[in-house]
């Protein structure tokens, strides 16, 4: 099942959210080794405001299997404050219609060489 929460709705959804950000530190950080901003085993960085739109795929025992969020690019953009050099005709993509995909979350539902394949 997938649902959908807004940043404003941390403390509605407490449970979603704190599993959300150890989800991402555990894959982003421990996984994957990034550099990240982090506060007790949780990733949470500037671009979890109260605008984000979280996207969660939820199982039948409520965990995420995957998620990602979208930010509105008016306020908040990965790309145009880090990765500048991305946009090619240079100007930053920051329109009230224009939102930026990013932390994208996929897990396998088989854990297994082969299935990784």
């Amino acid at each position: 099942m997938v649902i959908v929460l807004r940043g404003r709705e941390r403390a509605t959804y407490p449970g979603f959210f704190d599993q959300l950000f150890k989800l991402r530190h555990q894959i982003f950080i421990d996984n994957r080794g990034w550099s990240l901003p982090s506060l007790k085993g949780r990733e949470i960085d500037q671009y979890d405001i109260d605008e984000a739109i979280y996207f969660l795929d939820i199982n039948d025992d409520g965990r995420i299997e995957g998620t990602v969020r979208i930010t509105p690019t008016e306020r908040a953009s990965l790309t145009a404050d880090y990765f500048p050099h991305l946009i090619e005709n240079g100007e930053p993509p920051r329109a009230p219609d224009i939102y930026e995909a990013t932390r994208y979350i996929v897990l396998p539902t088989h854990k297994s060489r082969q299935a990784n394949r």
